[in-house]
C-alpha cells in the first residue's frame, strides 16, 4: 500500500496493492477486524482505501471502514460468490469443526491425514480453506482456481470417508504474509486446524489423488512456450483492463509462463510518469507500452499491454516495437454510453462538465482502429468468454 495523494479539503487517497485488496476483503466477509487496516492509517485522519487504478474502494477512519463499491473479481472458479463466503453466512455447528488450510493442492497422504484427525476429534463439519491470493501464484505452480478445482475433486473424496461430516470449501482471500490462516479458519467456525504442505512433495504429482495430480500437470504445461504480445485499446470503461486481466489468469492456469500485465493507468505512474494528455505525449506512453511488453515476449512471456491507445500512429509504434513476434491488437469496442454509465471514477462526469481536458470521447477524439484482430464488445459478453476469444485467437499465432 502507499499514500497517493492527499488534496485540501478533501481525504487522502491509499492506493492498495493486491495483498492490501486482499485484507480488504477479510474485512467486507468479517474474516478480520477494521482495525486490521489501521495500521496503514498515517495518522489519526479518513482516508480512501484505492485499486491501483485510483478508483476509490472503502474510506477508512479511526472510527471503522465505510465500504463505497464492490471489489473487482476475477474469472475461474477461485472468485465464485459460493466459495468466496462472509463468516456470516458460513453455518456454525455444534460439535468439533475441523479445517484444513490448504496452500497446495493436498497429497494423498495429506488426505488421509486429515480423515484420522476428523474421526478422532470426532469432527462434524470440514473446512477446506483454500488461500487465494490477488498475486499470482509463481510460474509452474498451481494457480488458485486449480487449487480450488483439486479441493473440490478432494471434497468428493472425503465425503465417502466422512458421509456424515458436512463439508464446506472455502476460497479466502490471502495477503501473503500479512496474517496467520489459522486465524482466519477460526473466524470461520474451526476448532481445530490442520495446515498443509507449502512445497511439492519430491515425487510430485506421483503419491497425489487424481484432482490434485492433473492441476500440477497443468500448472507444468509446455503449451505456452512463445512469446507474444496481447494489446489492447478502448475507451475508459470499455472494459478491458478486466479483459485484460482475466486474459493473464487464464493464460496463467494452463501454465503460461513470464505472464506480464501491463495496465495504463499503472504504468502511467512508472514508466510514463510525467508525460501528459496531448496527442503526443499519449503516442509515446503507448509506444513505451508495446516496447516493456515487446521485452516480455523476447523473453520468452506473454506482454499484455491495455492502455486507451487513442491514435492510430501510438498503435502502429506499439506493433513496429513488437516486429518479429506474435502480435495481437484487441479492440474492446464497447459503446460510449456504456462506459460512461460505468464510470467508477467519474471522470466521464468531469469530462462533461469542462473539469478534465484531452478526455477521449469526450474532448479529445478516439480512432476506431482499422488493424484491430479482435473486436469484442465487452458490454454483451462476460469477462470470462470475452477473454477466452482473445485467448483461442492469441493460440492460432503462437502455436
Amino acid at each position: 500500500m502507499r499514500e497517493e495523494q492527499r488534496r485540501e479539503g478533501s481525504p487522502a487517497h491509499v492506493v492498495l496493492d493486491s495483498a492490501g485488496i486482499d485484507l480488504l476483503e477479510l474485512v467486507r466477509l468479517g474474516a478480520q477486524p477494521s482495525s486490521a487496516l489501521q495500521r496503514y492509517l498515517t495518522d489519526n485522519t479518513t482516508v480512501l482505501l484505492c485499486d491501483e487504478e485510483n478508483t476509490p474502494l472503502s474510506e477508512l477512519s479511526p472510527a471503522g471502514v465505510k465500504h463505497l463499491r464492490p471489489l473487482a473479481s476475477g474469472v475461474g472458479l477461485a472468485w465464485s460468490q459460493e466459495l468466496r463466503q462472509p463468516v456470516a453466512s458460513v453455518a456454525q455447528h455444534a460439535g468439533p469443526t475441523l479445517a484444513l488450510i490448504a496452500h497446495l493442492p493436498p497429497s494423498s497422504a495429506e488426505l488421509d491425514a486429515l480423515v484420522t484427525r476428523a474421526k478422532d476429534l470426532g469432527a462434524k463439519s470440514l473446512l477446506l480453506c483454500a488461500l487465494v491470493s490477488r498475486s499470482p501464484a509463481v510460474d509452474g505452480e498451481v494457480q488458485p482456481s486449480g487449487l480450488l478445482r483439486a479441493l473440490t475433486s478432494a471434497a468428493e473424496e472425503l465425503k465417502r470417508s466422512l458421509p456424515t461430516c458436512q463439508i464446506t470449501l472455502l476460497a479466502l482471500p490471502w495477503p501473503k504474509g500479512e496474517l496467520n490462516p489459522e486465524d482466519l479458519a477460526r473466524a470461520y467456525g474451526a476448532t481445530d486446524v490442520m495446515t498443509g504442505a507449502e512445497r511439492y512433495a519430491a515425487d510430485a504429482p506421483l503419491g497425489y489423488p487424481a484432482g490434485s495430480a492433473e492441476e500440477i500437470r497443468r500448472a507444468r504445461s509446455s503449451e505456452w512456450q512463445k512469446g507474444a504480445v496481447v494489446f489492447f485499446t478502448g475507451l475508459s470503461g470499455s472494459g478491458k483492463s478486466t479483459v485484460a486481466a482475466a486474459l493473464a489468469e487464464l493464460l496463467r492456469d494452463e501454465g503460461a509462463r513470464g505472464v506480464a500485465l501491463l495496465d495504463g493507468d499503472v504504468m502511467r505512474r512508472s514508466i510514463s510518469a510525467g508525460l501528459g494528455f496531448d496527442r503526443g505525449s499519449r503516442n509515446t506512453n503507448v509506444q513505451r507500452l508495446g516496447v516493456a511488453a515487446a521485452e516480455v515476449a523476447r523473453a520468452g512471456g506473454i506482454g499484455i499491454a491495455a492502455p486507451i491507445a487513442p491514435f492510430a500512429e501510438g498503435r502502429a509504434l506499439a506493433r513496429e516495437a513488437a516486429a518479429g513476434l506474435p502480435f495481437l491488437l484487441v479492440h474492446i469496442n464497447t459503446p460510449l454510453e456504456i462506459c460512461e454509465q460505468r464510470d467508477r471514477k467519474g471522470l466521464y462526469a468531469k469530462a462533461r462538465a469542462g473539469e478534465v481536458s484531452d478526455f477521449t470521447g469526450i474532448s479529445s477524439p478516439y480512432e476506431t482502429p482499422a488493424d484491430a484482430d479482435l473486436a469484442i464488445d465487452a458490454s454483451t459478453v462476460s469477462s470470462y468468454d470475452a477473454a477466452a476469444l482473445v485467448k483461442e485467437r492469441l493460440k492460432r499465432i503462437a502455436h
